[in-house]
């Protein structure tokens, strides 16, 4: 007598693992992903940094000596929806979303596209 079971899976790394888990038991698995949350938290330093010197972003990447596009794709997390900082800072965002979903096309600026595009909905 032979069993057989066909199990719908998703493939990703984590942490230079690789990680197999079913497609059902992903909207509960929370992971941290320290990249995003650096880039985040990165951004909101700049952020805050630009308000006090009063400083726009091209004198910014001057000061810090810093490449203008780098500062510019970490000020764009700033943009973020609110409950998606909060789902990434508690490791609950999406398995799939890492910091290159961010790279290349714009944030959009309403929360609702956010949540479609980044897999929030």
């Amino acid at each position: 007598m032979t069993y057989s079971e066909e199990i719908a899976i998703k493939i990703f790394k984590h942490k230079n693992q690789t990680r197999i888990v079913e497609k059902e038991k992903l909207k509960n698995l929370t992971f941290k992903n320290e990249r995003l949350i650096y880039h985040l938290t990165e951004g909101f330093k700049l952020k805050w940094l630009m308000e006090i010197k009063n400083m726009n972003a091209t004198e910014m990447s001057k000061f810090l000596k810093m490449d203008l596009t780098t500062l510019c794709r970490q000020l764009s997390m700033t943009l973020l929806a609110p409950d998606i900082i909060d789902a990434i800072m508690t490791g609950k965002q999406p398995v799939e979303l890492s910091t290159m979903d961010f790279r290349g096309e714009k944030i959009p600026l309403h929360w609702q596209a956010q949540r479609k595009k980044y897999g929030f909905e």
